[in-house]
C-alpha cells in the first residue's frame, strides 16, 4: 500500500461532509437552488446512506414514518410508513439518480482536518483517500467558501469502549440455550449482515409465539372462550384513601 500526497489545491463553493441523508438531501437542494455554485460531497466509506448502509444488524428499521421523515422534494410513496434499512437505501440511490447528484460524490474520502482562514474567508480541508478494496491512500487539500458537516452524531464505525476488568473473558451465546462463547466486543456499525439462529437485541419486531422453554411465566395458553382476568393494582384499594 501507497501513500500518495497531492500537490494540487482543488477550490469549490460549497463542500459537504457526508453521503447520509442529511448530505444526500443538502446536496439535492443546493444543486436545485443554486446551479451556478460549485459542489462536491465527499464520504469516507465505500458506499452512500450514512447510518441506513453501515448498520446491518438484521431488523434495522426507522422509529419514525418516512411520510413525515422523508424529504419534502421526494414524498415517500412506499406502503411500509415504518420502513427497513434496504428501502430506505433504495429511497436514497433513487434521490441521487433523480438529483444527478453521483458525479459531485466521493467516495473513501475521508476529512481529517479543517482550518478556517478569516483573511480568505474560506476553508482548507484535508482529505484521505484510499482506493477500492484498500487499495493505495493518499492525502489532498480542498478549499471551500462553505461547508456543510452531514456527518451525523456519532463515530458509528469504531464507537467508545470503556476498558474494564476481564474483558478478554467476555463471552456471549451465539444460539439460545448454548454456552457462551469467548468473542471480542464489537460495537454495532461492526454487525455482520446475517446472524446465526432468531435476531437477539436488534429491536427488531419478532412476530409469533417465543420458542418453547424462553415463554415468560405468565404467559399460558387460553382454552376456547376462558376469559384472563385483567391483575389489579396492588395500590388499587389504598389509592383512593386520604
Amino acid at each position: 500500500m501507497t501513500t500518495e500526497v497531492l500537490d494540487a489545491v482543488e477550490e469549490f463553493d460549497v463542500v459537504i461532509i457526508g453521503a447520509g441523508i442529511s448530505g444526500i438531501g443538502a446536496a439535492s437542494h443546493l444543486s436545485r437552488e443554486l446551479p451556478g455554485k460549485s459542489l462536491l460531497v465527499l464520504e469516507g466509506r465505500d458506499n452512500i446512506g450514512g447510518t441506513w448502509d453501515l448498520f446491518r444488524y438484521p431488523g434495522i428499521r426507522l422509529d419514525s414514518d418516512l411520510h413525515t421523515f422523508g424529504y419534502e422534494f421526494k414524498p415517500w410513496r412506499h406502503e411500509a410508513a415504518i420502513a427497513d434499512a434496504p428501502l430506505i437505501r433504495d429511497y436514497l440511490r433513487e434521490t441521487v439518480e433523480e438529483n444527478r447528484l453521483e458525479p459531485l460524490i466521493r467516495l473513501r474520502h475521508r476529512v481529517v482536518r479543517a482550518e478556517w482562514s478569516s483573511d480568505d474567508g474560506r476553508w482548507t480541508l484535508t482529505v484521505e483517500t484510499a482506493g477500492p478494496a484498500g487499495g493505495g491512500t493518499g492525502t489532498s487539500t480542498i478549499r471551500a467558501g462553505w461547508v456543510f458537516a452531514a456527518t451525523g452524531y456519532y463515530r458509528y464505525d469504531e464507537g467508545f469502549s470503556p476498558r474494564f476488568p476481564g474483558q478478554e473473558d467476555f463471552g456471549y451465546p451465539t444460539r439460545p440455550g448454548r454456552p457462551a462463547t469467548r468473542r471480542p466486543l464489537r460495537s454495532a456499525g461492526q454487525h455482520p449482515d446475517r446472524l446465526p439462529g432468531p435476531p437477539l437485541g436488534s429491536g427488531a419486531v419478532r412476530p409469533g409465539r417465543p420458542p418453547p422453554g424462553r415463554r415468560p411465566p405468565h404467559d399460558r395458553e387460553l382454552r376456547p372462550g376462558a376469559h384472563r382476568a385483567p391483575r389489579a393494582h396492588p395500590l388499587g384499594r389504598h389509592r383512593n384513601r386520604r
